[in-house]
């Protein structure tokens, strides 16, 4: 155990010696005036005035030093890292190699904000030379009248007023460009944004250089508040002449869209409309392969969030023409209908239901219904119990539902659950498993799935079908090995028999090193024997085809980091110098089966921004983890964002915003869900 810091036991030795009573024993030089206590018990009054004896710290043998605290709290916070990443990427035998070096830098100031920097470069085995990527950001810079600046350099993204990010069920897409981007914010409600620079896109690989494109992005927007309970906003995003060398990327060359807004805000409700608009001008090329598209496709939903008691309601309706999209870069598009949400939560139980109704635009006859409810009771403390289901109708109709219990003992959380699907060629599937959490404790924490399930073959001709039969093992953990190494990782197993039985071998280990104050190794390792598709998941739209062939793949990826750290320890996140504070942690994840719990076998999400307090910003890992280490106490909002999600994930409004009260010296983790949309 270290020794407490000399600087903060003389000022409470003071304090308390200060505070004694008269009664408390002598100083040493007044002892021989003493008298011994047998010879009387009466109480002696002294008419002298009270003095304080305080032992002076100088006088004091100061504790030895620790060796680790080599910390410089001199001025005010700063930081910078730098990092050598190396990846090895197999697939079906064909191997690529990824390098990169990378570093970035922090500082505060007392009247011009804070900045930092981060950038890197990095190259594939396939490539001829290295891909630079870099940013310089400055926040919170004061001006007068109340006015709040930051401002970003590098390779951004073209930004988005409060608004357009504040969406329920549809999402703009981010346009990735190396330029310079900047916000303005004022009290009054006023929010000002504008961005240029030249498109680009980030590679594919583990290690993420930036390709520029060329040609020409530009951005501006703004939101006003009319009133307190009513907004109104306006952007316009333009791409001009872009072309790229990605063959997978199909943006138009020429875009320009305008988006409106308008929110109004009462006691517990909420109304937002939007209307889109895109432009490709006499640029036929955004037409492709369909012939049928517009030139200026249209856009608008309608969205409404109103909180009664304990019901919360979320409905709207959309119209989206085909090839519309925002600026160039793909969002929902040939796509008609209205949604409804309700969720209600007491104290035992919660239930929530949702009905979209989605018609595509070029083919109204392949329209579908999609439903989907979940219930569940909480017993008792240790005891709850529900279900899921989920409906599509239409030409292909399907089905999935499930039914499960909890129950916490000693040995943590059991979860036995069952499931059932039927999709659209009349095929029927189920599945029981068994989810094991274990107690948390400071060894770290373990979790463990045992599945098993039967999926109906497709029936052939004059054969009939055959009945495959899978059973699945999945362990996830994470351990603190010895000293500062961590471990960090989960292991699926399948075996089974059947034309659809998946056979196969699925690993993922992260190691955590950290070797002393400043330098730490991390080390990710996947393999995987065999493709999976979950039987047990139902999308809006029919699938277009059954993912029925295997790949092998393994992954490695090492990262060799060295940081430093200066200023006052008391600068933290979110609060004044010298308040208590705690450490926020967490992992984004990819949730199967929709519980909002990260269990054995959910994956992970690597390269998501998360905010803290919509102001700090980090980014997870290639563990899927972040952290935020020193953050005042109190209450705070972690946010997650959707931009590199991989697709048709993302984040359901309240899985990406999660509020928690923070303690002195607490350590919260929390893990943040993406869902499929």
């Amino acid at each position: 155990m270290k020794a407490p810091s000399a600087r903060l036991i003389y000022p409470a030795l003071a304090v308390q010696l200060g505070s004694l009573p008269v009664s408390a024993p002598l100083a040493a030089e007044d002892r021989s005036q003493q008298k011994d206590p047998t010879e009387s018990s009466r109480v002696v009054t002294s008419t002298a005035s009270y003095v304080d004896r305080v032992i002076d710290a100088g006088s004091l043998t100061a504790f030895p030093t620790d060796p680790a605290d080599t910390y410089d709290d001199r001025g005010l916070p700063r930081s910078y890292s730098l990092e050598s990443s190396w990846a090895s990427t197999t697939v079906d035998a064909n191997r690529s190699k990824e390098y990169g070096l990378a570093g970035s830098a922090f500082w505060e100031t007392v009247l011009w904000g804070s900045y930092s920097v981060n950038g890197g470069l990095y190259k594939t085995s396939l490539a001829e030379s290295y891909a630079p990527s870099g940013t310089l950001w400055q926040r919170g810079l004061n001006l007068d009248d109340g006015w709040q600046l930051n401002n970003g350099l590098g390779v951004v993204n073209a930004p988005l007023t409060a608004l357009q990010r504040n969406q329920t069920r549809f999402f703009l897409p981010s346009t990735a460009l190396l330029g310079l981007v900047s916000e303005w914010n004022h009290p009054a409600g006023i929010q000002l944004v504008a961005g240029a620079g030249t498109p680009g896109r980030f590679e594919s690989g583990r290690l993420s250089g930036f390709e520029t494109d060329t040609g020409r992005t530009g951005a501006v927007g703004a939101d006003w508040a009319l009133a307190d309970n009513a907004q109104i906003g306006l952007s316009w995003l333009r791409t001009q002449d872009r072309i790229t060398q990605d063959a997978f990327t199909t943006s138009p060359p020429n875009a320009e869209s305008l988006f409106a807004t308008g929110a109004w805000q009462a006691a517990h409700s909420r109304l937002q409309l939007n209307l889109l608009s895109t432009d490709y001008g006499l640029d036929q090329t955004a037409a492709l392969d369909t012939g049928k598209l517009d030139t200026s496709p249209v856009g608008s939903w309608l969205d409404v969030n109103t909180q009664i008691g304990r019901f919360q309601h979320d409905y709207g309706l959309f119209h989206f023409d085909p090839g519309l999209n925002w600026g160039g870069e793909l969002m929902n598009s040939d796509a008609q209908g209205g949604y409804y949400r309700v969720n209600h939560q007491k104290m035992r139980w919660s239930w929530g239901s949702s009905l979209d109704y989605l018609q595509p635009i070029t083919d109204p006859d392949a329209d579908s219904v999609y439903s989907s409810g979940n219930l569940r009771y909480q017993a008792s403390s240790r005891t709850g119990i529900g279900g899921t289901g989920t409906v599509r109708s239409g030409d292909t109709r399907a089905y999935r539902a499930n039914l499960f219990g909890d129950q916490r003992t000693v040995y943590g959380i059991s979860r036995l659950q069952i499931d059932q699907a039927k999709d659209g060629d009349d095929r029927t599937s189920w599945q029981i498993g068994l989810d094991q959490s274990l107690p948390e404790t400071g060894w770290g924490r373990l979790s463990t799935t045992l599945n098993f399930r039967e999926i109906d073959g497709m029936a052939v001709e004059n054969k009939g079908s055959e009945t495959s039969r899978i059973t699945e093992l999945v362990i996830y953990g994470s351990h603190d090995l010895f000293g500062r190494v961590s471990l960090d990782g989960s292991i699926r197993g399948t075996a089974g028999s059947g034309p659809e039985a998946e056979t196969g071998f699925f690993a993922n280990l992260g190691v955590n090193w950290e070797i002393n104050a400043h330098w730490q190794l991390l080390a990710t390792y996947d393999r995987s024997t065999a493709a999976r598709q979950n039987p047990f998941v139902l999308q809006p739209f029919p699938e277009r085809s059954r993912l029925d062939s295997s790949t092998e793949s393994e992954f490695l990826f090492l990262t060799l980091r060295y940081t430093h750290q200066a200023g006052r320890r008391t600068g933290i996140l979110g609060g004044a110098p010298g308040s208590p504070a705690g450490l926020i942690k967490g992992s984004v994840f990819l949730d199967e089966n929709g519980d909002g719990r990260r269990n054995a076998g959910e994956q992970v999400a690597a390269n998501i921004a998360v905010t803290l307090d919509d102001r700090f910003t980090t980014q997870t890992d290639a563990q899927g983890k972040f952290v935020f280490p020193l953050v005042a106490v109190g209450n705070h909002v972690i946010e997650a964002s959707p931009d590199n999600l991989p697709l048709p994930w993302q984040f359901a409004p309240d899985d990406a915003v999660k509020t928690i009260e923070l303690g002195v010296r607490d350590r919260i983790n929390i893990d943040l869900a993406a869902k499929r949309m």
